[in-house]
């Protein structure tokens, strides 16, 4: 019995070193048994990242078209493009006499600007600042047509005196200024007398000329002084023109007499006895007034070769 014991024994030890000698192997083999998971998921293996086949085909590649550069032209010359003048507008369009507003304006296509007779770009400002309600013409001419737009700025107070002086509120300041009355006269420097002079100038200009929505050739006529100017002056206009063959003709000159009643800032358009017509590729005016004696200032009497057509 004791031998059949021993026996047993030593086969049961046996038994179980050789159980705990596999274990290290299944989990080295991946396999996990299941009385041994806790409630954990059993990790699966990796699966190997796929080899790339050297002698596998590149995927083709899309060509790529080349694209053809779109010509450019600016928008005031672009063939494409016909002649409008989008707009035409004054910053403000109301003021007060003696404060400035800024005319803006923008001309689509290939055409030649001009802004009460001035030679202008497509794109372009111009500041003004006149004493009284202006009227202002912008012309695009493309050769083949004309188009005309308009603009009036109001000015308000024209023809107004200056406000009075505003009263003294301190009375009691006369009486201490009284025994001073000898020190202010002797005071008295050449600037007042000077400024006494500029505000007695009478001064006649040609301030402008240009070409009505019409056709005729205008020219303004501004009195640029502080004096009122009421009198008969001359005024002489020449012109120049080429046809469209290029050959130079110039017409007779035109002379007349006119009547000038301006007062201060005010001004008066006249005609030039010349106008723009279909056979006349180029036109040019200049003008000249024979002012009053009075006026002395002789450097803003005339204006020569404004270019109107």
């Amino acid at each position: 019995m004791n031998k059949k014991r021993f026996v047993f024994v030593m086969i049961v030890i046996l038994s179980v070193l050789l159980q705990s000698c596999s274990m290290p192997a299944q989990q080295m083999n991946g396999e996990v048994p299941a009385e041994n998971m806790q409630g954990e998921m059993p990790i699966e293996p990796q699966p190997q990242e796929m080899m790339e086949d050297p002698d596998a085909m590149p995927p083709e590649e899309m060509p790529q078209q080349e694209m053809e550069p779109e010509e450019w032209y600016p928008e005031e010359l672009d063939p494409n493009r016909e002649m409008h003048i989008v707009d035409f507008l004054a910053q403000p369009p109301e003021i007060m006499a003696g404060d400035c507003t800024l005319l803006e304006w923008y001309v689509e296509g290939e055409a030649e600007i001009f802004m009460n007779g001035m030679n202008v770009g497509h794109a372009d400002t111009y500041q003004d600042c006149p004493m009284e309600t202006t009227h202002y013409v912008l012309i695009a001419n493309s050769g083949q047509g004309e188009e005309v737009r308009e603009v009036t700025v109001l000015v308000h107070n024209e023809g107004q005196p200056n406000p009075p002086a505003e009263p003294n509120t301190k009375p009691t300041e006369k009486p201490t200024e009284k025994p001073q009355a000898n020190p202010p006269s002797q005071k008295v420097t050449s600037t007042p007398t000077l400024m006494i002079l500029q505000a007695m100038i009478t001064d006649l200009a040609v301030d402008k000329i240009y070409p009505s929505a019409s056709g005729k050739i205008m020219v303004r006529v501004k009195n640029v002084g502080t004096e009122q100017v009421s009198n008969n002056i001359s005024l002489n206009c020449k012109g120049l023109y080429t046809t469209q063959k290029d050959h130079q003709v110039w017409p007779s000159d035109q002379n007349k007499t006119i009547t000038i009643k301006l007062n201060s800032g005010q001004y008066a358009d006249y005609e030039t006895g010349f106008a723009r017509n279909p056979d006349m590729k180029t036109l040019q005016v200049s003008c000249k007034i024979v002012p009053p004696a009075a006026d002395f200032i002789t450097a803003n009497n005339e204006l020569n070769n404004v270019k109107v057509k």
